[in-house]
């Protein structure tokens, strides 16, 4: 009699382990399938890196006298470069038209800015009152 509770005792267990090895092999499965997906879904950098979609949201201004206007802030999508028109969105709607004179990153003078990076734009017209946080610098 035990050795027939044993036997049972072990198929259970035997059966325990064949279902969870299952259960991870289709998981596994599952994973390769997400990644397969996202993987194929890949942004192309010449579209990401365009320029017709550059966009700033200005997170601080400064005014710098002699110079003019900085703003900082990440750029979300596109590249920059000095001497480009840029349009500065309001957050009331108004749009302004400015000329970037300059960039800067972490204390480093740059020709050119691309998404992902934390800027300081200077601009020739604008002043320091007509920008706040939240306004939108595209071209």
């Amino acid at each position: 009699m035990t050795t027939v509770i044993m036997i049972l005792m072990v198929m259970v267990v035997l059966l325990l382990i064949v279902f969870i090895l299952k259960r991870n092999a289709i998981s596994d499965r599952n994973k390769e399938d997400i990644f397969e997906k996202t993987s194929n879904n890949k942004i192309n950098s010449a579209d990401f890196y365009s320029s017709g979609n550059f966009e700033l949201e200005i997170e601080d201004v400064f005014s710098i006298t002699g110079r003019g206007t900085v703003v900082t802030g990440l750029i979300k999508s596109g590249v920059i470069r000095k001497g480009d028109k840029v349009f500065i969105k309001k957050t009331n709607g108004a749009v302004i038209e400015d000329t970037v004179t300059g960039i800067e990153s972490m204390r480093k003078i740059l020709d050119t800015g691309e998404a992902g990076g934390h800027v300081g734009l200077l601009l020739k017209n604008s002043k320091r009152n007509d920008l706040e946080r939240g306004d939108k610098v595209t071209k």
